[in-house]
């Protein structure tokens, strides 16, 4: 086991394979079948004669175990990499989030996850004047009932509430896209 472990760093495989592969000449004296007197004759040494199933189970094994500890090495270096960038990108969004989620305590006090259809203007009205969710300014009724209407978020209830998760993924989806905009317009007037 030390020594495929040794092997599997790709350090002188070569040179294990070689040896194991060696027949009898005139340089390397050795028993096809050895046994303890052989051995013993030989000063305790192993004498055995190697055989040419070296060269193939040695190169399957680096391609094995290199391809299946470089891809398991990449994998772990990704994920830690992805899960980084994720934890970066919503410090903000936490924040904002926990906001939400206060503001919508407000409008459903059960925690049934619902909230009336009535109800969603002063939502998003309180939305505007507590978290950075809404970035752009709703003032007047009108320009609220147009927001919702470009929210199209699904009804629930035979048309009388909306859904938590579905407002939070459409106010997520379109904080993100701002962000990203005014990201980009700050890039392009660098």
């Amino acid at each position: 086991m030390l020594t495929l472990l040794r092997l599997q760093t790709g350090e002188g495989w070569n040179e294990v394979m070689k040896d194991l592969a060696r027949k009898q000449d005139v340089y390397f004296d050795c028993v096809d079948t050895p046994d303890y007197e052989s051995i013993m004759a030989n000063g305790g040494q192993p004498n055995g004669c190697g055989t040419s199933f070296s060269y193939m189970y040695f190169v399957l094994f680096q391609l094995i175990v290199s391809i299946i500890f470089l891809n398991l090495f990449v994998a772990v270096i990704l994920n830690g990499f992805t899960n980084s960038n994720e934890e970066e990108g919503f410090e903000v969004f936490k924040k904002n989030l926990a906001s939400f989620k206060q503001v919508w305590k407000r409008y459903d006090p059960d925690a049934s996850g619902f909230i009336k259809i009535e109800l969603l203007s002063d939502f998003v009205q309180d939305l505007v004047q507590e978290t950075d969710f809404i970035t752009t300014g709703l003032n007047g009724p009108k320009l609220v009932r147009n927001f919702i209407a470009h929210m199209q978020v699904p009804v629930y209830h035979s048309f009388t509430r909306y859904y938590y998760q579905d407002i939070l993924n459409v106010l997520s989806k379109k904080y993100i896209g701002h962000k990203y905009v005014l990201e980009s317009l700050k890039n392009m007037e660098i």
